[in-house]
């Protein structure tokens, strides 16, 4: 059964956090690198064998946007969001640096810093200019806010990709409080480093101890509960992979279904 196309969504939000998001602003993306941007775009099209005729339509804006766009040209954040979406993108994913290397990708865990997540409505959403708590690299701090039930979960993603890899940014996730839904294409994987969690998807309930997996389909609604400690104490941890195929990337539609 053929799939329904991925057309643009008015309430996609551009990014994984507040900070990604940010990089969506006019004023930000006047900063950007246009001749960077319009690459990554094409580059993108090209791989998922998308016209610009068929890029136009399922992101509602006209050929010449999407010529002048690839072409190095400035535009609107609001023209980028539609085709980032369409093309399966993040904001993030126009600012990252090239890869050294076509054929691997390095992280040293050294450089990571942790960010917060929220929820749509079901978290308090932080105070305007604090979208991004300072001292989260700091595990006590984190363990107070999260026991404080103002952010459900913390990670850090860790931005590494292969060019046009199916592979999307490994990241770390360290669970407080209950996930909320979520949805997404292509598939998810998830390894417990520490703590006792419990996944559920669809209609069923995975209890994951350390050093067990899960793998699922990112698009049966899923969600995270934390259930217990580790023995020291330390909030439940999980190493998490995403895959992204250029068919997830046409067909696929992220929700956020809330609690219900």
């Amino acid at each position: 059964m053929k799939l329904q196309r991925r057309v643009y969504d008015e309430n996609w939000d551009g990014g994984r956090t507040p900070l990604e998001r940010s990089v969506g602003s006019d004023q930000a993306i006047r900063a950007l690198d246009n001749n960077l941007i319009g690459r990554r775009i094409k580059e993108r099209r090209l791989f998922l064998k998308l016209t610009v005729t068929e890029l136009a339509e399922r992101s509602s804006l006209t050929r010449q946007t999407i010529i002048s766009i690839e072409k190095g040209l400035s535009c609107r954040g609001s023209s980028l969001k539609k085709i980032l979406f369409v093309l399966g993108l993040y904001w993030s994913d126009l600012i990252a640096p090239e890869p050294e290397c076509s054929f691997a990708v390095f992280f040293d865990v050294q450089s990571a810093s942790w960010k917060a997540a929220f929820g749509k409505e079901q978290y308090t959403t932080p105070p305007k200019g604090e979208e991004e708590h300072a001292g989260l690299d700091d595990e006590v701090e984190r363990h107070r806010l999260g026991n404080l039930g103002l952010v459900p979960f913390f990670g850090w993603n860790s931005g590494c990709q292969l060019p046009h890899g199916v592979i999307r940014s490994p990241a770390i996730m360290e669970l407080h409080q209950p996930s909320w839904f979520d949805q997404h294409p292509g598939e998810e994987c998830a390894y417990c480093l520490r703590g006792r969690v419990k996944i559920i998807v669809s209609d069923r309930e995975y209890v994951l101890n350390e050093g067990c997996f899960l793998i699922f389909k990112g698009m049966e609604r899923h969600k995270y509960v934390p259930l217990e400690l580790s023995h020291d104490g330390r909030a439940p941890l999980l190493f998490m992979v995403m895959t992204n195929t250029p068919d997830d990337a046409v067909n696929g539609v992220r929700k956020w279904v809330g609690d219900g």
